[in-house]
């Protein structure tokens, strides 16, 4: 559904000191935003959520290079 949406939906984004990952706080955000307003556009919400976890774990990436001097970073996913 996030193909067929747009990032428009500001989430939250959880910030650590170290390198840790939480989507807690933003799947939670995402459930209650969804119960308070069910006609709200479903793939808008996809895409933002993909938008917002996407932005922290490029951030976490991106200062794990700093940090460390990482001269190559590799990524794998899977696209549905």
């Amino acid at each position: 559904m996030a193909k067929e949406g747009s990032p428009n939906i500001k989430l939250p984004i959880t910030h650590f000191e170290n390198y840790d990952f939480s989507f807690s706080g933003i799947k939670t955000a995402v459930i209650n935003l969804n119960h308070k307003e069910p006609n709200l556009n479903k793939a808008d919400l996809c895409a933002s959520f993909q938008n917002a976890v996407t932005e922290m774990i490029i951030t976490n990436v991106e200062k794990a290079v700093k940090e460390f001097d990482v001269k190559k970073v590799a990524l794998a996913g899977r696209s549905f």
